[in-house]
């Protein structure tokens, strides 16, 4: 037997569950595609994999769907068939149906519902000159399930809250932002992992200092490879183990084949924090050069090192463009580039960076000192040089 929505396109079921509470069965509504016996179908954007032993369709395309063994899930989920999933974010753009007011995005009582899940939000980088926002780019407080809305309209539409009230509607796109499922899908299995015998105490007591990651985020020409390679050489003199993790350099090696789409972006980004994570337990300074424009991207960095640090190098959009280092700005701007950063893809400004380097207005002596006398305080002075 065989199901079908009315709705064209792939498979997509709207559930809710409690939380965490394993369950053979579930109920909820049939928005499109198809469903038979016997199909393995995945839930998100917990991951969870299960096969249908059987199933009944019932007034208004309520369904209840029976699994051949129990799964857990955390509250809201989309069904999809492996093969045809949706978008796993935390962020993206909303077309609004009704323009919201600049009190409206900048609460902090803002809600985003999109099918049975209702989620709290926040405005990313609103700009504040306007009265009125026909378009809003929102952080969820979690990883959502969604489908673009030109794709398939039930699961790409949403519905904003402020204090329990409808106040707009509007259409999910993900332009610029990267479908989050593969940065959150894990596939090694039987691994564990090796303790070293060689303590972080150890290495602080022959290094001189500890080990952490130096993470500098900010547009192209802000100046964050100029800053990064002063800093390595001051701080080497200075008798630090320091080490330079930069964009263009490990795009040549470890990262050669991610392109510049929303997904690879953060895939490189991935795989440098976690690169950057190794140097910093091995007791180096790790400083790692990157435009990582995305908040989320830059967040699963942090959670990767033990002791990490967000230098945000600041450097407005016009200084930057009248830099332009690498000739990229002028080739953006004729359409050479796409999703090229600060242009036609966004840039997350660092909510909380743990220190900010206005390149904009300083000189590099400035910057690099700056961030010496931020390192000094906070990694520790080598006995071959205890001050800046």
């Amino acid at each position: 037997m065989t199901t079908t929505a009315p709705g064209p396109g792939p498979l997509r079921i709207a559930i809710q569950i409690p939380a965490y509470s394993p369950t053979l069965d579930l109920s909820g509504e049939l928005l499109s595609g198809e469903i038979k016996v016997g199909d393995r179908v995945l839930f998100s954007p917990d991951n969870q994999a299960g096969v249908v032993s059987e199933f009944e369709l019932s007034a208004e395309n309520r369904i209840n769907l029976s699994l051949t063994s129990p799964i857990h899930l955390a509250g809201s989920a989309l069904v999809s068939h492996e093969d045809d999933v949706p978008v796993q974010t935390d962020v993206f753009l909303i077309k609004l149906d009704t323009p919201l007011s600049k009190d409206q995005i900048l609460s902090e009582d803002l809600e985003v519902r999109i099918c049975t899940n209702q989620i709290s939000v926040s405005v990313v980088a609103p700009d504040e000159a306007l009265n009125t926002h026909k378009e809003i780019t929102v952080r969820c407080a979690a990883v959502v399930a969604v489908d673009e809305y030109d794709d398939l309209a039930a699961t790409g539409s949403c519905e904003l809250f402020l204090d329990g009230i409808e106040i707009s509607r509007g259409q999910i796109n993900m332009k610029g932002y990267a479908d989050q499922r593969q940065l959150r899908t894990v596939r090694a299995t039987n691994i564990t992992r090796v303790n070293h015998r060689v303590t972080d105490e150890d290495r602080r007591n022959r290094f001189g200092h500890t080990g952490g990651v130096l993470w500098l985020t900010g547009l192209s020409g802000s100046g964050k490879s100029t800053l990064a390679v002063e800093l390595e050489t001051e701080l080497f003199n200075r008798g630090y183990q320091v080490y330079v993790l930069d964009g263009d350099n490990i795009r040549h090696g470890l990262n050669a084949n991610l392109g510049f789409s929303p997904e690879d972006r953060s895939e490189n980004i991935r795989r440098v924090g976690e690169v950057a994570a190794l140097f910093a337990r091995a007791g180096f300074i790790a400083i790692s050069a990157f435009i990582s424009p995305y908040q989320s991207d830059r967040e699963r960095a942090r959670a990767a090192a033990d002791d990490f640090h967000e230098v945000f190098v600041s450097a407005d959009l016009g200084v930057c463009e009248n830099r332009d280092p690498k000739g990229l700005y002028a080739k953006a701007r004729k359409g050479e580039i796409p999703d090229f950063t600060g242009i036609s893809a966004p840039y997350e400004l660092p909510e909380k960076p743990e220190l900010t380097v206005d390149t904009g207005n300083l000189s590099v002596e400035q910057s690099v000192q700056a961030v010496l006398e931020y390192v000094t305080a906070n990694f520790g002075a080598t006995p071959e040089h205890p001050g800046v």
